[in-house]
Protein backbone atom coordinates (compact mmCIF):
# COMPACT_ATOMS: atom_id res chain seq x y z
CA UNK A 1 0.00 0.00 0.00
CA UNK A 2 1.36 3.39 -1.03
CA UNK A 3 1.03 6.25 1.44
CA UNK A 4 -0.23 9.63 0.28
CA UNK A 5 2.51 12.12 -0.56
CA UNK A 6 2.59 15.84 -1.19
CA UNK A 7 4.77 16.29 -4.25
CA UNK A 8 6.31 19.43 -5.74
CA UNK A 9 6.80 18.96 -9.48
CA UNK A 10 8.92 21.45 -11.39
CA UNK A 11 7.79 21.29 -14.99
CA UNK A 12 4.29 20.01 -14.24
CA UNK A 13 2.79 21.91 -17.17
CA UNK A 14 5.26 20.48 -19.69
CA UNK A 15 4.85 17.46 -21.93
CA UNK A 16 6.49 15.01 -19.53
CA UNK A 17 5.23 16.82 -16.43
CA UNK A 18 1.60 16.50 -17.47
CA UNK A 19 2.00 12.72 -17.71
CA UNK A 20 3.79 12.56 -14.35
CA UNK A 21 1.09 14.71 -12.75
CA UNK A 22 -1.69 12.49 -14.06
CA UNK A 23 0.01 9.26 -12.95
CA UNK A 24 0.77 10.58 -9.47
CA UNK A 25 -2.70 12.07 -9.01
CA UNK A 26 -4.33 8.82 -10.12
CA UNK A 27 -2.15 7.02 -7.55
CA UNK A 28 -3.66 9.24 -4.84
CA UNK A 29 -0.89 11.81 -4.37
CA UNK A 30 -1.23 15.58 -4.26
CA UNK A 31 0.88 17.26 -6.93
CA UNK A 32 1.78 20.95 -6.83
CA UNK A 33 3.17 22.34 -10.07
CA UNK A 34 6.16 24.70 -9.93
CA UNK A 35 7.06 26.79 -12.94
CA UNK A 36 6.98 30.14 -14.68
CA UNK A 37 3.66 29.79 -16.47
CA UNK A 38 0.13 30.47 -15.26
CA UNK A 39 -0.75 26.74 -15.38
CA UNK A 40 1.46 26.15 -12.32
CA UNK A 41 0.21 26.21 -8.73
CA UNK A 42 3.45 27.80 -7.50
CA UNK A 43 5.03 30.36 -9.82
CA UNK A 44 8.80 30.67 -9.90
CA UNK A 45 11.67 30.16 -12.29
CA UNK A 46 13.91 27.42 -10.86
CA UNK A 47 16.90 29.27 -12.33
CA UNK A 48 16.14 32.06 -9.83
CA UNK A 49 17.26 30.70 -6.45
CA UNK A 50 15.63 33.38 -4.29
CA UNK A 51 12.32 33.23 -6.19
CA UNK A 52 12.25 29.44 -5.87
CA UNK A 53 12.90 29.54 -2.13
CA UNK A 54 10.30 32.30 -1.61
CA UNK A 55 7.75 30.29 -3.61
CA UNK A 56 8.06 27.26 -1.31
CA UNK A 57 8.45 29.16 1.96
CA UNK A 58 6.14 27.72 4.62
CA UNK A 59 5.11 24.75 2.47
CA UNK A 60 5.73 21.05 3.11
CA UNK A 61 6.45 18.43 0.47
CA UNK A 62 7.46 14.82 0.87
CA UNK A 63 9.07 14.61 -2.56
CA UNK A 64 10.40 17.17 -5.04
CA UNK A 65 10.64 16.23 -8.72
CA UNK A 66 12.51 18.09 -11.46
CA UNK A 67 10.92 17.43 -14.84
CA UNK A 68 11.41 20.89 -16.30
CA UNK A 69 13.23 21.51 -19.54
CA UNK A 70 14.38 24.56 -21.44
CA UNK A 71 14.22 22.92 -24.84
CA UNK A 72 12.41 24.69 -27.60
CA UNK A 73 10.84 23.24 -30.68
CA UNK A 74 12.95 21.49 -33.32
CA UNK A 75 15.29 21.99 -35.01
CA UNK A 76 17.53 22.04 -31.94
CA UNK A 77 21.02 23.46 -32.13
CA UNK A 78 24.06 23.28 -29.88
CA UNK A 79 23.37 26.81 -28.59
CA UNK A 80 19.90 25.69 -27.45
CA UNK A 81 21.54 23.36 -24.96
CA UNK A 82 22.97 26.20 -22.82
CA UNK A 83 19.61 26.92 -21.21
CA UNK A 84 19.03 23.22 -20.57
CA UNK A 85 22.50 22.86 -19.08
CA UNK A 86 21.84 25.79 -16.72
CA UNK A 87 18.51 24.26 -15.76
CA UNK A 88 20.11 20.89 -15.05
CA UNK A 89 22.94 22.38 -12.96
CA UNK A 90 21.60 25.54 -11.31
CA UNK A 91 17.93 24.58 -11.35
CA UNK A 92 18.69 21.24 -9.72
CA UNK A 93 20.79 22.93 -7.03
CA UNK A 94 17.95 25.38 -6.31
CA UNK A 95 15.42 22.55 -6.09
CA UNK A 96 17.67 20.64 -3.70
CA UNK A 97 17.63 23.72 -1.45
CA UNK A 98 13.85 23.98 -1.85
CA UNK A 99 13.50 20.31 -0.95
CA UNK A 100 15.49 20.86 2.24
CA UNK A 101 13.46 23.97 3.10
CA UNK A 102 10.16 22.09 2.72
CA UNK A 103 11.23 19.01 4.65
CA UNK A 104 11.23 16.76 1.58
CA UNK A 105 13.03 13.49 2.12
CA UNK A 106 13.33 12.63 -1.56
CA UNK A 107 14.28 14.50 -4.71
CA UNK A 108 13.94 13.01 -8.18
CA UNK A 109 15.50 14.55 -11.26
CA UNK A 110 14.61 13.17 -14.65
CA UNK A 111 17.16 13.18 -17.39
CA UNK A 112 16.91 12.60 -21.09
CA UNK A 113 19.19 11.56 -23.85
CA UNK A 114 18.40 12.73 -27.32
CA UNK A 115 20.16 13.68 -30.48
CA UNK A 116 19.85 16.76 -32.58
CA UNK A 117 22.76 15.83 -34.80
CA UNK A 118 25.36 13.19 -34.20
CA UNK A 119 28.67 15.00 -33.55
CA UNK A 120 30.54 11.74 -34.17
CA UNK A 121 29.00 11.04 -37.57
CA UNK A 122 31.23 11.09 -40.59
CA UNK A 123 30.30 13.79 -43.06
CA UNK A 124 29.64 12.24 -46.44
CA UNK A 125 30.57 14.02 -49.67
CA UNK A 126 26.90 14.08 -50.65
CA UNK A 127 26.35 16.59 -47.83
CA UNK A 128 24.17 14.20 -45.84
CA UNK A 129 24.97 12.83 -42.39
Amino acid sequence: MTTHQNILLAGASGVLGRHITRALTEAGHTVTGLGRGPANDVRADVLDREATLRAVDGRHYDTVILAATALGKPPLRHRDMRATDALRVDGTAHLVEAARATGARRIIAESMVFGYRNPFAVHRPSGRW
